[in-house]
């Protein structure tokens, strides 16, 4: 008994081997279209390179207002890193 598939899956299947094919028939061709992609993103970083901002605000919440008054009062910790440290009562878990 033979196997009934749908033309559409026998086509996407024929579609993709026949493109797998061709690339393993090729190989130095996809080698040279990847190469030429890789240094065309290479050089368009280069030409217009990114720009990383290193501060966030929420104008109008309680972190920017917390943020904005540490800032006035501490202004020589910016910068600081923060450890808290988070205890249950005794007798409690953590989870609960």
């Amino acid at each position: 008994m033979a196997h009934d598939t749908s033309t559409g899956a026998r086509e996407a299947q024929g579609a993709h081997a026949r493109f797998v094919t061709r690339c393993a028939n090729r190989p130095w061709t996809v080698i040279g279209i990847f190469l030429v992609c890789f240094f065309a993103l290479l050089a368009s970083v280069i030409a217009v390179p990114p720009t990383f901002k290193n501060e966030f605000t929420l104008p109008g919440s309680d972190t920017q207002r917390a943020t904005d008054l540490l800032e006035s009062k501490f202004p020589g910790q910016e910068g600081d890193s923060l450890r808290v440290v988070i205890a249950a009562p005794a007798g409690e878990q953590l989870d609960t």
